[in-house]
């Protein structure tokens, strides 16, 4: 249902609790540095149901790194090694 629609493929995964698959297709969105914005909202509605998830927080960071948000990254990492 959600060929050619990556992001919303993510959400999904992450709707149905499916959280290894839904961080992998974040990441890949991620790598490619599209929908960054929608994709930082997304993990950290994330990171608020799933604080003590070391990869969210990983994800999340590097969300913040590729959209030039170095401060915030820091405190992403920083809270998913707390996490870990």
């Amino acid at each position: 249902a959600y060929i050619g629609d990556p992001l919303g493929a993510a959400r999904a995964r992450l709707d149905e609790g499916d959280l290894e698959g839904a961080l992998e297709q974040y990441q890949t969105l991620i790598r490619k540095k599209v929908h960054l914005e929608e994709i930082i909202a997304d993990l950290r509605q994330a990171a608020d149901r799933y604080p003590r998830l070391p990869a969210l927080w990983q994800l999340l960071g590097d969300a913040y790194v590729e959209s030039n948000q170095l401060a915030e990254a820091i405190d992403a990492y920083r809270r998913g090694v707390e996490a870990a």
